[in-house]
């Protein structure tokens, strides 16, 4: 009998929740490709008015079938134990605490993660693995030559059935999840340098959040651009060196919300999330924000 495929969260439900409208469960979900008519019903209305428990899913995301191995590795598992860390800090960093470097490196973890699970990450870098599985693929062809040339025939069948399986798409789903949880450390040392502000938005304003809310300049990378976070409608992270201080709180103005919020649009790949069903979200996302400078 066939395993009924799952539908797991691309965007936490536990992260969700920190852009619900106020006192319910509820987030207005934007879409680039639609025209702007709120209502309840999703495809049919933009934004569309949706619960978090079924808002941002994917199916069977993060299940990799690993034939090779004979058995399935369950990523999701690995990305709750990172994700459970974090909402602790997050939820102190919601109700304005403050936290040590210790849980400054298991945010920086999340963040990372949050970067990594995006759907679109993974079909950007599809083509570009594709390249280096053949490349890999060949190389163990040869080498499974020199194993028979030798008399090593066990051994070199071994080596032409994992060559076998990396060309599968399980086994590019494989080393796609891997590199979910890979390289970790590298990017904790990169983020944790920075000097960490948490920044209020503007009183009778919010923040939004989006499938892509880890917001910095790629182009110049994650050492060299500030980075932007969304925490909550009220609070996001702004990791930079423009401070001595390390882990402050500061009020933004009315201003410096609204730049902050078109960064992060700007920054989505399909989706805005909202508490508000806002003309401006859409409007700015579609036409661009002009009161950028």
């Amino acid at each position: 009998m066939a395993t009924k495929k799952r539908k797991l969260h691309e965007i936490p439900e536990f992260y969700l929740r920190g852009f619900c409208e106020p006192d319910s469960s509820f987030v207005w979900v934007f879409s680039r490709l639609a025209f702007f008519a709120p209502g309840k019903k999703l495809g049919s209305n933009n934004p569309a008015h949706r619960g978090v428990g079924v808002t941002a899913l994917r199916p069977d995301g993060y299940r990799a079938q690993t034939a090779y191995y004979g058995s399935a590795v369950d990523y999701e598992v690995e990305l709750a134990k990172i994700e459970s860390k974090a909402n602790r800090v997050i939820a102190k960093l919601r109700a304005f605490g403050r936290i040590d470097v210790s849980e400054k490196e298991t945010l920086a973890d999340y963040i990372f993660l949050m970067d990594k699970r995006r759907t679109k990450r993974d079909e950007d870098i599809r083509p570009r693995l594709e390249k280096e599985i053949a490349k890999e693929t060949s190389e163990l062809r040869s080498f499974a030559g020199r194993l028979a040339d030798y008399g090593q025939f066990n051994p070199a069948r071994r080596v032409l059935k994992v060559r076998e399986y990396l060309q599968t798409e399980a086994g590019h789903t494989e080393i796609l999840r891997k590199s979910m949880i890979n390289n970790v450390g590298m990017v904790r040392k990169g983020l944790t340098a920075k000097r960490w502000q948490f920044i209020k938005s503007a009183p009778g304003s919010y923040f939004v959040t989006s499938d892509n809310p880890v917001v910095f300049d790629r182009g110049f990378g994650l050492r060299r651009s500030p980075l932007i976070f969304p925490l909550a409608q009220n609070l996001i992270l702004l990791a930079d060196d423009s401070t001595n201080e390390d882990f402050s709180y500061r009020d933004a103005s009315p201003e410096e919300t609204r730049k902050h919020n078109a960064a992060i649009i700007i920054f989505a790949d399909r989706e805005v999330f909202s508490p508000q069903p806002d003309k401006w979200i859409h409007t700015g996302w579609t036409q661009g924000f002009n009161f950028i400078r």
